[in-house]
């Protein structure tokens, strides 16, 4: 069962992601100045993306686990 909101949740997570690492290597060449290291914005920014990934997988893997997984399913 796919659940559409969740899958999109995840889509969003891996574009955060993508994007704060598309700055850093920005700034690490040399084409921005960002202060990614102290920055308030960039700390929550990366909190926030790893904490929509933690919880993301939380989900995931309660609702994986609500009806009992049977492994011998996907073999």
């Amino acid at each position: 069962m796919r659940l559409q909101g969740l899958d999109i949740a995840r889509g969003m997570a891996i574009v955060f992601m993508v994007l704060f690492h598309f700055c850093f290597d920005l700034d690490n060449f040399g084409y921005v100045d960002f202060d990614l290291k102290h920055g308030d914005f960039w700390k929550y920014f990366r909190y926030f993306i790893v904490s929509i990934f933690i919880l993301l997988a939380g989900i995931s893997a309660q609702i994986t686990h609500k009806n009992g997984i049977d492994s011998k399913k996907n073999v």
